[in-house]
């Protein structure tokens, strides 16, 4: 490069010599200040070039906590947020500087927002167990009528499980394929192993070229919360499901026992509510005491679905730089919150509000830990 602009400024003083007298001038002050002023000239307008190739400058992508999208000395970090008013319907038209991203404490500049629709990928994953088999199927309408309100192409996919489990429809768009299995009443086991169940369903995305920056990705599971048979731990599969960037959303149908007078849910196994919470998803009651005693016809999911499809619909995608040079390596904790007037009665949630950072900025190298 400075070579090509030296000899730039060698051809230009050629030139210059046959145009201009330079030799009715005495001394060499005149022509000095002309090579003075023709290479500040060059040199100026050579600097972009040099700028743009030592740094370009990042494109921001849609990506899940922890992936490195731009720059060799910052990692910019997306940060899921899941807006909803206090009926759980979701909540739109908002902008960056409604919404105040703090790190540890420390407020942080918002430097990608986006709030536009992408497709779902559904695993519905379905206990087959005890007399809940029959409040599912049901619901198969209400449930399939899930995938309409989501923007295409989306796709579902349909797990069975008690003890064991199987994957009965791999992700397909065709409702007339999922209509028919969810619809069967199976003959369930008179064990049920729920997190192993959950487990499996994680792993169905692994099959899929997509991954979760392009496509927004969650396990809906229906069961009574009772395990009895799962081999793997609750804090296992929670910690596949933020790897992958799977969010569970848990339906509840719980079972009742009468305890004295009065009808009681039945306590669910310990680790079914974390699955939700602790992947970015909701954990949704089912129905209550009256209507499970009314049967199976006399339960309406309907409300559940909306409240998950509100859910989904209200998330926005926020991201911020961490820079070695002021952010501490170690665990950080995120807080986002909107400062709007129009946001006071609105519920935030964060997909994954704390993380491990190893301090490495460089792509494919950095270590996010949820």
């Amino acid at each position: 490069m400075i070579r090509s602009v030296l000899t730039k400024i060698e051809a230009l003083g050629l030139v210059l010599r046959g145009r201009v007298g330079l030799r009715a001038c005495s001394g060499y002050f005149f022509p000095s200040l002309i090579y003075l002023f023709v290479l500040l000239a060059l040199v100026f307008l050579s600097a972009p070039s040099f700028a743009q190739s030592a740094s370009p400058t990042p494109t921001p992508q849609e990506v899940e906590n922890g992936d490195v999208i731009s720059g060799s000395d910052a990692l910019l970090l997306s940060v899921p947020v899941f807006v909803t008013d206090q009926k759980g319907r979701q909540a739109t038209g908002l902008t960056a500087a409604d919404l105040v991203v703090i790190d540890n404490g420390r407020v942080r500049d918002i430097a990608f927002f986006g709030a536009q629709a992408r497709p779902v990928d559904i695993v519905f994953a379905l206990d087959d167990s005890g007399s809940i088999r029959d409040v599912i199927a049901q619901q198969q309408a209400t449930a399939l009528d899930l995938l309409r309100r989501f923007d295409q192409p989306s796709q579902m996919a349909l797990i069975r499980f008690s003890q064991e489990s199987r994957l009965a429809v791999p992700f397909t768009g065709e409702l007339k394929l999922l209509r028919s299995e969810f619809a069967r009443s199976a003959a369930g086991q008179t064990r049920t192993a729920i997190f192993d169940a959950a487990l499996v369903a994680v792993k169905a995305f692994g099959d899929l070229k997509s991954n979760s920056a392009e496509r927004r990705r969650l396990v809906i599971l229906l069961s009574d919360g009772l395990d009895t048979a799962s081999t793997v731990k609750p804090r296992d599969v929670i910690a596949a499901a933020r790897e992958a960037g799977v969010s569970f959303y848990v339906i509840h149908l719980p079972l009742y026992t009468v305890r004295g007078n009065s009808l009681v849910t039945r306590p669910v196994a310990k680790g079914f509510k974390d699955l939700a919470t602790q992947t970015g998803g909701l954990y949704l009651a089912g129905p209550n005491a009256r209507a499970a005693l009314s049967g199976p016809s006399a339960i309406d999911l309907a409300p559940v679905f909306q409240s998950i499809a509100n859910d989904i619909n209200g998330r926005y995608d926020l991201a911020y730089y961490l820079d070695p040079s002021t952010d501490v390596k170690g665990t950080h904790h995120l807080e986002v919150r909107c400062i709007a007037k129009t946001c006071r009665d609105l519920l935030l949630r964060i997909m994954r509000p704390d993380f491990i950072w190893d301090g490495n900025v460089q792509p494919n190298g950095s270590s996010i830990t949820p």
